[in-house]
């Protein structure tokens, strides 16, 4: 072949190669962490002060902080102001476009044959792919295979080498702590003398790292740049909870196989280079060999390694192998490679393929929540925030110091102590540390709770369980929980979801449909909105069926625990009883079915009872009147229940008046339904008159006086478990939540049968007096 042709072929497939990993580059941003790069960056560009305090989180404000990639930051932040979202997506293609160019061409200078170091280069970097991401530490891959060409001129003078790498290193030590991986190539030279026992011309060849090493001084933190990797390694916990620094063949990185694919790769790859290598042992540069052998140890020890070790292959080893491959294979290769991103996509290291695009995929970062946020700022100022780290690097974004958080994606900064605490909070070992994830809320004073994580041990369910919390917003991506407390301060109350929590659904699900009360009807829409749960559309229909008497309820409701008695309404309305009562037996509601048989018959049996009226209280046409308008109530008729009220209210018995005021208040009007409370008892102070009292105020978020009320009526009748009842979830209410467990205990040996979330909530005080410490925490 002509040296012109062979000149022709290699810039060709290097092209090509090129070409492709551009291609393979251009996806949507997908990652956490670039959105905190990016305001530092900002905040650089907009004010030019690179600050070494942090000013970010409320938890280690003012702390020092190393500004490893502040020049890094600054690029990607202009690149975002003049050009939006591509920006990011082409400035990292253009890096790695041009690391690909530039270890290529080391590869050819090294000696390697251009068809077999095409074919070897796409094999490796398949590995290195996956970590292409928007992130700064695609500058160190550039700087990486810069050196690595550098390297391929085989500069005979350690000084010239010194002084060449000297200016690059001062730029790659201020946009990644990568750049210890400069001193590392620069002392392969040296270990090649090592090695070869040229001991002089080792000395000689000390000169460059040691060059690079006082560039490693010039940043804004001085040498201080050095103690990212030490100190990283001198603290475990950081390594243990964080994916990218575990080993490829670590069983928690892919779970859900046997090998990761990264493991089953990397092992390929590996095993394969290692047997072409033993086949043509003439060429090979010990130096190399060793630079090589510890890349894939590091590897080992942690996958994300692997974007380095791939162009180390690529730029070393063709040239240390006699083989060569016909442009034919190269092209063929490269075409096949180029069809892929756009017939499968381009893959990943776990998960689907991600579609070519240079824009950021909003769909993965919490937007709607820092809307929210954004549009409450008295939440801003107020609140003492836990965050997970995942969705930090957003709220950062949008808010930067006007929302310190609790912590983000710049770990040294964090004592390990305090980043074990976040992992307690976040994602403790097991679901038995309930206790002491509430001893670490009380410990930081949070009153703001922000999780992107469902994941069984994370106490975003223990906040859903107590009384104090309230969800704020959820949808698929975060969960935002509230203290009722800061709410009020900040005269927010009406952003708290306070009839509906997906995470803890027992009470909700478990109330009757008639005494949901109308109050609760634009919450549960938002709810819908947000999480699109359809479980929901059935409760929303019931609204609007039983305050409109022309109302039809959707017939694509998907089914639901309440279908039974929604069937039974809708029988109910047309007059046909007989279906009405097939459904209330369905339904398993005795006070439906109650309801039904009364319309029936007019009749209240003995073993009967309609929202806790039986049959003995029924002495007059006025008694019966009262429990027609309970009647009609519970079976989704209520206008004409409160209009039959409304009529004869003057004539109710005392509790009839009681029971009226509080149909009254499931309906939202709660002024009158404390007149007619007033009303009633003017007439009679008796146990069910108080308790229905007590009804009334509960349901209008009244749990003192519902408690009050409570107490009265057990005074009189202590058995009276319908009124114990409302007593145990008034105290949970105000967060009384041992004296609600000593009253949910006495109903449970009364005999009652309870609904679950009563279960539930005596284990969660029982989980809550147990504050065991996870094994090895002791120490920290």
């Amino acid at each position: 072949m002509k040296i012109s042709e062979k000149l022709s072929e290699a810039r060709v497939l290097c092209s090509l190669l090129v070409l492709i990993a551009i291609l393979f580059s251009i996806t949507p941003v997908h990652n956490g962490n670039i959105f905190w790069h990016l305001r530092n960056g900002i905040d650089i560009v907009e004010t030019g002060e690179i600050r070494t305090e942090d000013p970010f989180t409320w938890t280690r404000q003012g702390a020092y902080w190393i500004q490893h990639e502040w020049l890094a930051e600054a690029v990607m932040a202009l690149a975002w102001i003049h050009t939006g979202e591509a920006g990011l997506v082409l400035l990292k293609a253009l890096f790695i476009g041009l690391s690909v160019f530039f270890v290529f061409k080391a590869s050819l200078k090294n000696g390697g044959n251009p068809g077999f170091a095409f074919v070897f280069g796409v094999f490796w970097l398949t590995l290195a792919q996956p970590r292409w991401i928007t992130r700064p530490h695609f500058f160190s891959i550039f700087f990486f295979s810069l050196y690595l060409y550098v390297l391929s001129f085989d500069i005979k003078k350690s000084w010239k080498l010194a002084l060449i790498l000297f200016p690059i290193q001062v730029l790659w030590v201020n946009v990644h702590a990568g750049f210890v991986m400069g001193l590392f190539l620069a002392s392969v030279p040296a270990m090649k003398k090592l090695l070869t026992a040229q001991y002089k011309e080792f000395v000689n060849w000390l000169i460059p790292p040691v060059f690079l090493l006082l560039a490693s001084g010039i940043h804004p933190n001085g040498f201080r740049t050095l103690e990212y990797l030490p100190a990283f390694l001198a603290q475990p916990l950081f390594k243990q909870s964080i994916r990218e620094w575990w080993s490829p063949f670590d069983p928690r990185y892919a779970p859900e196989k046997i090998l990761s694919r990264t493991a089953i790769l990397f092992s390929a790859l590996t095993i394969g280079t290692t047997a072409l290598l033993a086949k043509f042992p003439e060429k090979i540069d010990r130096g190399k060999l060793l630079a090589l052998l510890m890349l894939t140890l590091a590897t080992v020890f942690a996958a994300r390694n692997g974007e380095l070790l791939a162009p180390a292959m690529l730029a070393w080893v063709p040239g240390m192998l006699n083989i060569k491959l016909s442009k034919k294979i190269g092209f063929a290769t490269a075409i096949m490679l180029l069809i892929v991103p756009f017939v499968y996509g381009v893959p990943r290291e776990i998960g689907p393929p991600r579609e070519l695009g240079a824009y950021v995929d909003w769909s993965v970062y919490p937007v709607e929540l820092a809307d929210l946020l954004e549009a409450h700022p008295a939440i801003l100022e107020k609140a003492k925030v836990f965050n997970t780290n995942e969705i930090s690097g957003y709220l950062e974004y949008r808010f930067g110091e006007r929302f310190p958080l609790f912590v983000d994606g710049r770990c040294l900064l964090f004592p390990e102590d305090f980043h074990w605490d976040y992992l307690m909070i976040s994602e403790a070992p097991s679901e038995r540390f309930k206790g002491f994830q509430r001893n670490l809320f009380d410990k930081y004073g949070f009153n703001l709770l922000i999780y992107n994580t469902l994941a069984p041990s994370s106490s975003v369910y223990l906040a859903a369980a107590l009384p104090e919390w309230v969800p704020i917003h959820i949808n698929g991506l975060s969960s935002t929980y509230a203290k009722w407390s800061l709410l009020q301060e900040t005269n927010l109350e009406y952003l708290g979801f306070r009839y509906f929590d997906p995470l803890d659904p027992g009470m909700f699900l478990t109330t009757p449909l008639y005494l949901q009360p109308l109050n609760a009807l634009s919450e549960l829409i938002v709810q819908r909105d947000q999480l699109g749960i359809n479980l929901l559309d059935g409760v929303i229909e019931s609204f609007y069926f039983r305050n409109d008497t022309s109302y039809t309820i959707q017939q694509n409701l998907e089914p639901n625990p309440w279908t039974s008695t929604l069937e039974c309404w809708v029988a109910c309305r047309e007059g046909d009883l007989s279906y009405a009562a097939e459904q209330a037996e369905i339904s398993g509601d005795p006070s439906l079915q109650a309801a039904v048989s009364f319309l029936q018959t007019g009749v209240l049996e003995e073993n009967q009872a309609i929202l806790g009226i039986s049959n003995n209280t029924i002495n007059s046409e006025w008694s019966e009147k009262a429990v027609l308008v309970s009647a009609l109530w519970v079976t989704g008729d209520q206008v004409q229940a409160l209009e039959l009220s409304h009529s004869i209210i003057d004539s109710l018995p005392p509790w009839g008046i009681a029971q009226s005021a509080w149909l009254y208040s499931l309906k939202g009007q709660q002024n009158y339904a404390e007149e007619l409370a007033a009303l009633a008892l003017s007439k009679a102070q008796g146990p069910i008159v108080l308790g229905k009292i007590a009804k009334v105020y509960r349901t209008g978020e009244d749990y003192i006086k519902a408690i009050e009320y409570c107490r009265r009526a057990l005074v009189l009748s202590p058995n009276y478990t319908e009124v114990r009842m409302v007593l145990a979830n008034s105290l949970w209410d105000i967060n009384s939540i041992e004296e609600a467990v000593t009253e949910y205990k006495e109903l449970i040996n009364s005999g009652l049968s309870l609904p679950d979330y009563v279960s539930n909530r005596i284990a969660l005080v029982e989980e809550l007096q147990n504050v065991q410490l996870p094994a090895g925490r002791e120490g920290l």
